[in-house]
């Protein structure tokens, strides 16, 4: 990416933080927003430890939502700044706890990519 597409996309990042927090705020029983709100925060670089508190806020709303644990295998990746052996045991214990046909269950093979890709 060049270096303008990275400031463009930088310069883009405050307002889309308070329309999302508004969704979030709006729709109280839903984790979307704050799905969308984890993967803001990777892109504009916000500590481990806020988007820590956010998953947890994510998790109260709905333990299961799969596309916010897969967002959340992001986070933990190698790439963002995780490890692993972190990634791994996230995908893991969500798989182990997931029943038959559950999307959870893509979280191994796709902790599998993330680690495929950095070597």
């Amino acid at each position: 990416m060049s270096r303008e597409r990275f400031e463009e996309f930088h310069a883009m990042l405050p307002p889309a933080y308070e329309h999302l927090v508004h969704a979030a705020n709006a729709a109280p029983d839903r984790p979307d927003a704050l799905n969308h709100l984890q993967w803001f925060g990777l892109g504009a670089g916000m500590s481990r430890e806020d988007l820590d508190f956010l998953w947890d806020r994510i998790i109260e709303r709905d333990p299961w939502h799969p596309m916010s644990h897969q967002s959340r295998l992001q986070v933990l990746c190698q790439k963002w700044e995780g490890s692993h052996e972190e990634m791994f045991a996230f995908a893991r214990q969500a798989a182990a706890l997931a029943r038959k046909g559950d999307p959870l269950l893509e979280l191994v093979p796709r902790a599998h990519v993330e680690r495929f890709i950095m070597l």
